[in-house]
């Protein structure tokens, strides 16, 4: 079998017979991905470039079954419109569609919940069951080959081809044995082993990790022998109706498997409607109906927007998943409403006390304004430190100040404990993200990646990575630890005020002066949803300690609530209630621990609790004297703190509404606030360019 190994030198820029090569897409396990034209330059395609070459003696092989599979017409199936073979380079034409892997889309390690992958079950199910209807087996199903595009619709790709795979049988990879049914490790092949491997990837999502593990050998012999463990045994919540479906359709005989693909998938949304509890309730203003979706990584094509009609239409279909992926970003930005800000007497309240900053400064004259305002900008962190508490020797100081940071030389608008309560981040106007010792003050780290006022900044839940959000209208995750950037979000149209992660460190939600809210994949910006309930800027964002739904306060006036996953009750992206008890703007939004209260702090004065489904408030908090800009709830529940533009700092009890703590350290606005995971410390951000800690009397 004459190989020419040499000849594979394919990359963006060159010619490959009849295409160009525009920019490299993807690099996968057995094949490239390039966005493409083809010659003369008009149309752009994607061509997929097989990494292994090709011998001889199997092109024509390879074409004639290219020529089969190019009849397979299924809305799930992505087309396959041409082939060629190219010095030996095989390469497959494809349709231009903006898409993201379900390897991407579903975190390696973290397990889902049944409901919410069943949608995109049903579909690679009918999908695989047309297929073999046509004579034709994928013989290659993983997540790396199932892919979502723009309208949250799942798109199977890479059938095996036999010539390509003979060329890659002395590749022993475990991310393709992982998948491979028994008897098709024996040579065998039959529809039941795309069942086989479907299944392999249910017991995955599921459980946070495929039924077997090891080297490619290791795994192969389990395949073949061993028995996978019950799901239940790892994720007890699982019921054991499951367990019998999965295992059933990972049977080591393929006439012990169900009779098709969809049968297994029936048998599973079946056995999940009667495990579903019922769930009573309604909502206190329309449903928004769920938008399209966007592609993760970098789309070739902005996809079109999805017309009202389709997107109704679409969730009548069984295979139609509720809708995790974004609409496309309007095409016009609305002017937003201005609501008029009732004046502050303390502080900078605005946005825009950066810029009118700047102007004073241009009364200087151009060199004397640069010069201040890099003098500004590269002061040497101050901390003022009091006698340290370390909950033991020494009693804590009597005014609970621990220390005082002053490392930013502007106003500081949010702040952010990490998971361990070793390390706080803080936000400025100056653009940057500080981190400090939470017990000294001592600076770590400076983060220099926004060109704009950042607004907002919240460690993830693991500790691994620091978002933060920004008037340059991105959000910016980066490594804890280096700085370094891991992705930057750039779907908003104005800019971010607020971010929130998901319990899992995996989405993040993200709300904007645009009037929507976006829930997105941290590392690779893949949109999960895009809610656009509100009429005017959204401010705050916090998700239920549950992650089964978002809360989100605005300009509008509004506490909004909206679905993450699908029930009885809500589809994904719907509306649970709308809260409209204030009467002016909603600055900040938290979630009580246990899930069942939401506080909203606002520019009328007060704060106010609401149930996190039902919408019903508690009598509000009027303790302030002027707008409320923060609030937060202790880890355990039971006290709140809030801040705003009168430089107060209250802490109260949640239930009886009562202070037990009124901190007067701030000369002027307060715009955050944040508990220390443990509960005994307090920090809080103004815009007297401090951030000061202080422990809580009594804890």
């Amino acid at each position: 079998m004459e190989v020419m190994e040499e000849k594979l030198n394919v990359a963006a820029g060159q010619n490959l017979g009849k295409y160009h090569l525009v920019r490299k897409l993807e690099q996968g396990t057995f094949f490239d991905t390039y966005l493409a034209e083809r010659q003369p330059r008009s149309t752009q395609i994607v061509i997929q470039v097989q990494r292994m070459p090709l011998a001889n003696e199997l092109v024509s092989s390879f074409l004639t079954q290219i020529n089969s599979l190019k009849q397979l017409l299924h809305p799930h199936i992505l087309h396959i419109i041409d082939a060629d073979v190219e010095n030996y380079i095989p390469c497959l034409v494809v349709d231009n569609i903006p898409s993201i892997t379900l390897r991407q889309y579903y975190r390696n390690g973290i397990n889902q919940p049944l409901g919410s992958v069943l949608p995109h079950l049903k579909q690679a199910a009918a999908a695989l069951d047309y297929a073999h209807s046509q004579g034709a087996l994928h013989k290659n199903v993983r997540p790396e080959n199932i892919l979502l595009n723009a309208n949250n619709e799942v798109l199977l790709r890479d059938f095996a081809i036999d010539a390509l795979m003979q060329s890659r049988q002395k590749r022993k990879e475990v991310e393709t044995i992982t998948y491979t049914a028994p008897e098709q490790i024996q040579g065998k092949v039959y529809p039941t082993s795309d069942q086989y491997a479907l299944a392999v990837i249910v017991y995955e999502w599921l459980s946070g990790s495929p039924p077997f593990q090891g080297t490619y050998f290791e795994i192969a012999n389990q395949q073949v022998n061993t028995t996978p463990q019950p799901l239940s045994q790892k994720v007890p919540s699982i019921p054991s109706d499951v367990d019998k479906i999965v295992l059933k359709a990972l049977a080591k005989q393929p006439g012990q498997r169900f009779a098709n693909v969809m049968a297994f998938v029936n048998a599973l949304e079946q056995t999940q409607q009667s495990n579903m509890p019922v769930r009573s309730t309604h909502a206190a203003s329309p449903p928004v109906a769920p938008r399209g979706v966007l592609p993760n990584t970098d789309p070739v094509v902005p996809p079109a927007a999805v017309p009202a009609s389709q997107v109704a239409a679409s969730r009548a279909v069984s295979t139609q998943a509720p809708s995790p992926i974004p609409a496309a970003q309007p095409q016009s930005k609305p002017n937003p409403p201005a609501p008029p800000r009732k004046p502050q007497k303390q502080g900078v309240s605005s946005r825009r006390a950066f810029v009118v900053t700047m102007l004073g400064l241009a009364a200087l004259g151009g060199g004397g304004a640069w010069l201040l305002s890099q003098k500004l900008l590269s002061a040497t962190p101050q901390v003022v430190v009091k006698p340290p508490h370390n909950g033991t020797s020494q009693p804590p100081p009597p005014d609970g100040l621990i220390f005082s940071y002053h490392g930013h030389p502007l106003r500081v608008n949010a702040v952010s404990w990490s998971p361990d309560g070793k390390r706080i981040a803080s936000a400025s106007d100056d653009k940057t993200v500080q981190v400090f010792d939470g017990t000294t003050g001592k600076p770590l780290f400076t983060y220099r990646g926004h060109t704009d006022i950042v607004n907002a900044v919240n460690w993830s839940p693991d500790g691994q990575f620091v978002a933060s959000a920004s008037a340059d209208k991105t959000v910016q995750v980066w490594d804890a630890t280096t700085g370094r950037v891991v992705n930057t979000y750039r779907r908003h149209t104005a800019a971010v005020n607020a971010v929130a992660w998901s319990s899992d460190s995996r989405l993040i939600a993200s709300v904007s002066d645009d009037h929507t809210g976006h829930i997105w994949n941290a590392i690779n910006g893949s949109v999960f949803l895009f809610y656009k309930g509100h009429r005017a800027q959204v401010t705050s964002v916090a998700w239920s300690p549950d992650d089964t739904s978002v809360v989100s306060g605005s300009w509008d006036q509004t506490v909004q609530s909206w679905s993450t996953i699908d029930t009885q009750s809500f589809a994904v992206g719907e509306r649970i209630f709308s809260y409209g008890g204030h009467s002016a703007e909603v600055y900040s939004i938290a979630w009580s621990p246990d899930g069942n209260l939401v506080a909203s702090a606002s520019g009328d004065r007060t704060v106010q609790i609401c149930t996190g489904l039902a919408g019903v408030t508690r009598p509000p908090l009027k303790r302030h004297t002027e707008a409320v800009r923060t609030v937060a709830w202790s880890p355990d529940g039971k006290l709140v703190a809030s801040a705003g533009d009168d430089g107060l700092v209250l802490v109260w009890d949640a239930t009886s509404g009562k202070t037990l703590f009124t901190y007067r350290g701030h000369s002027k606005t307060v715009f955050a606030v944040a508990w220390s995971p443990d509960g005994t410390r307090l920090t809080s951000a103004s815009s007297d360019a401090s951030v000061q800690v202080w422990h809580i009397v009594g804890a």
